[in-house]
């Protein structure tokens, strides 16, 4: 289930079903990343490995300011 806090773009879910990617992956990676950097156009980047070998990358925006 999303996350009250978390809003998903339309393009987002596209990706997410094509890709196969679970909301609860992409809270684990927002929640934990390995790694947070700066994408293209200066876009938040959250990066999580999983035990599968998968690696989810999450484009987001801080809309809180925690980061």
């Amino acid at each position: 289930m999303p996350h009250p806090l978390v809003t998903y773009a339309r393009h987002a879910m596209d990706r997410m079903r094509q890709r196969r990617v679970t909301p609860q992956q992409v809270m684990a990676a927002l929640v934990s990343p390995d790694r947070i950097y700066l994408g293209r156009q200066g876009n938040l980047v959250a990066e999580k490995s999983f035990g599968s070998g998968a690696t989810v990358r999450v484009v987001f925006v801080d809309r809180i300011g925690d980061l």
